[in-house]
This record gives C-alpha cells, structure tokens and sequence, in this order.
C-alpha cells in the first residue's frame, strides 16, 4: 500500500509514498498493518499524487516515526478488490517464473518499477537483471495458478 519514507515535524507523523491507486485506503479512520500490528489513521494529508503525510494511532514521537523510514504499510489480501480482467497486484507478480515464447528460461520478476507509461520488471536469473517493460506486445502470458509469465523477447534485450 505506502512505504513510510522522512518523518514530519514531532507528533509521530511521516510521509508515506503510496502504491495504491485507491486514495480511500489512506482516510482518516482506515486501517492499515505495520510489522503485523493494525494502526488507524489519525491524519491524513495529502502531498500530491504519490505522497501523503500520516499520523498513525500508537506512533508519538518522531524517533519512533524515524525508526519506521522504509518499512511497508499494507492491508489484508482479503481488503482488496479483484483486479479487473489483465491486471494484476504487485504482489501478484513479484516471484513469478519468466520464460521466452521459446521457453527458455530468464528468470524471475524480484522488482516492479513504476514509469509514467509502464511498468517495467526486474528479472535476475542470478547473474543479471533484465529490464522487461510490461506491454501488450513484449507479455504474451501470465499464470498466476504456474506462477509464470511468459514473454517475447524484444530486439535487444539482452
């Protein structure tokens, strides 16, 4: 859902960079998990699209805030909507097999990075990184049930 990134002023407070497309999740009132622990949202403003300062209910000092800079703020499986048809949740994908249209081995997605057209996996097969942009035309299939994406390779790739 957000990671928690710098500390805001002295009340516990801190910025969070959201992953979510549902601005609602970050409404005062919302619940969200740190470490396991459930935390509702006492303040919530927002920064811009990707950016929100929270107060969280059992987070007072700004040590305690600083100590919390890059852990994840995330809610249960069971929270989120079902993805619509060809989409999927970060979650969903982070781990997943790759394979070319000739079935050879690529590695597996381990990062998804965020552009402002695309996404783009990371692939490590344990000695480098591939970059796949994650278009119609380079991912011919995704499995969730064989945990494997396949794609064809672009020109240049490698």
């Amino acid at each position: 859902m957000a990671r928690i990134g710098q500390s805001h002023g002295l009340d516990g407070s801190f910025f969070a960079n959201t992953l979510s497309d549902y601005a609602h999740r970050f409404d005062v009132g919302a619940w969200l998990f740190l470490d396991g622990r459930q935390h509702k949202i006492l303040q919530s403003s927002k920064v811009n699209s990707r950016t929100r300062i929270l107060k969280l209910e059992g987070i007072s000092t700004k040590k305690h805030a600083t100590e919390l800079k890059n852990q994840t703020l995330s809610i249960p499986i069971s929270k989120s909507p079902k993805p619509t048809s060809n989409s999927y949740y970060h979650y969903q994908l982070i781990g997943l097999e790759v394979r070319s249209t000739r079935s050879e081995f690529l590695g597996y997605i381990n990062e998804i990075i965020e552009t402002g057209s695309n996404d783009v996996y990371v692939v490590n097969n344990g000695e480098k990184n591939l970059l796949i942009p994650a278009i119609k035309s380079v991912i011919t299939q995704i499995c969730l049930k064989t945990n494997t994406m396949t794609i064809d390779v672009p020109n240049g790739l490698r």
